[in-house]
């Protein structure tokens, strides 16, 4: 048994009628026959009756049969139900992705990443770190990152103003040790010193936030999962679990696949504006240049590093034997 993490069901659909050019309705018909049981409550008492319900041929559609009757009730009718119609949608997507891995692998239409040209499609398959951009830029867009730290015994939180006063007198003092006075914020040298040194680094915590609000705002609420150099950037909108869910992992073991974008470039030859570019391409390899400044700094690339950029299409969170 499988989930899914991610699951883009567009370029599913588009792959399939390639594939199977409209033969795969066929194949599914026998599977499409879905069993419903509308359950009337009449007043503390229950009274069952089952129905049938089968896919259109679009995969979407939905019709059935009932039986008409006079009751002052209320009825759940779970074939009109949008649960339940999203739970039959939900089902033929994973089956037709099933189809179409499957028979991708069986051509062999499925390559390795490091064997595997631009626009190729390639397995996917490790632990990945997660970095969901629209959660990661609203989560650092704060200033109570910086000020919980310093919180009183009263449970106080000090003012952005203040702490940006005492450290820049902290800073000012140790630019000029022993030629000044000791602030009067401080008690002593040591107090001084660590709160300048924790200060400091909780401020590198705004210049992460604008890197991924740029991000955010450049890339349109996308996800990106990574594996060294192998940078997977989705649509948010096709995950199986919420970002702000899975952006409490610091892991996910996946397996799928997707469609490689990029030739393998190392980052150096992307970022290096004065090799790279002139007036005629300006725009296109500055625009790549500078998404990866941003990407290298957040996932922790260096120049000489090469790198992978992957549209996934499918990807298994899960294995579980039954």
């Amino acid at each position: 048994m499988k989930d899914f993490l991610y699951l883009d069901t567009d370029s599913i659909s588009s792959i399939s009628a390639q594939l199977f050019e409209g033969s795969i309705l066929e194949i599914i018909d026998e599977k499409t026959e879905q069993k419903g049981e509308n359950i009337r409550d009449n007043y503390g008492t229950h009274d069952n009756r089952s129905s049938t319900a089968k896919l259109g041929t679009s995969g979407t559609n939905f019709g059935g049969t009932a039986e008409s009757g006079k009751y002052e009730d209320k009825t759940i009718e779970f074939l009109n139900n949008e649960t339940f119609k999203m739970g039959v949608k939900k089902a033929y997507d994973d089956f037709l992705y099933n189809k179409v891995f499957d028979n991708l692998k069986s051509k062999n239409a499925i390559c390795s990443i490091g064997k595997s040209g631009q626009f190729d499609f390639v397995d996917i398959e490790g632990r990945y770190n997660v970095t969901d951009l629209h959660t990661s830029s609203k989560i650092f867009d704060t200033d109570l990152l910086r000020q919980i730290p310093f919180i009183d015994e009263q449970y106080k939180l000090p003012s952005i103003e203040s702490l940006e006063s005492k450290f820049k007198s902290a800073q000012r003092y140790l630019e000029n040790p022993g030629s000044k006075k000791l602030p009067k914020q401080f008690q002593n040298f040591e107090e001084l010193s660590n709160f300048h040194d924790i200060f400091k680094g909780l401020s590198m915590m705004k210049i992460f936030n604008e890197m991924n609000k740029h991000l955010n705002e450049s890339l349109h609420n996308k996800i990106v999962l990574n594996k060294g150099n192998t940078i997977l950037i989705g649509d948010r909108k096709n995950l199986r679990i919420p970002g702000e869910t899975i952006s409490l992992a610091k892991e996910i073991e996946l397996r799928g696949f997707g469609r490689k974008i990029t030739n393998k470039e190392k980052v150096s030859t992307v970022i290096d504006f004065q090799k790279t570019m002139n007036a005629k391409d300006f725009l296109s390899r500055g625009t790549q240049g500078m998404l990866m400044v941003f990407l290298s700094a957040i996932l922790d690339l260096n120049e000489e590093d090469t790198f992978d950029i992957i549209q996934p299409i499918g990807l298994e969170f899960s294995k579980v034997s039954i």
